[in-house]
């Protein structure tokens, strides 16, 4: 139905727009800080380009897959991301 996949789409987008925005607050104040700069900041920040990574990678592909019948990104995706 119509309005499962708009609310499906609504709930992917806030936690997408949620993710970059806050992680790279993250990287921005770590390293906009010189004190900041410390071990385990830096193994922050390495979570936060981490998290990224995943966020702009994967999380749309999953709207994707939640909100069509079947896969319909072919066979690059479906290995891209472990179906």
């Amino acid at each position: 139905p119509l309005w499962e996949i708009v609310v499906k789409a609504v709930f992917y987008g806030i936690v997408i727009i949620l993710s970059l925005i806050g992680n790279t607050l993250v990287i921005l104040v770590i390293f906009r800080h010189r004190w900041m700069r410390t071990t385990t900041n830096y193994y922050l920040v390495n979570l936060a380009v981490a998290d990224l990574m995943v966020t702009v990678s994967c999380t749309w592909v999953h709207l994707v897959d939640d909100v069509t019948e079947g896969w319909v990104l072919g066979s690059f995706f479906c290995t891209f991301n472990s179906f």
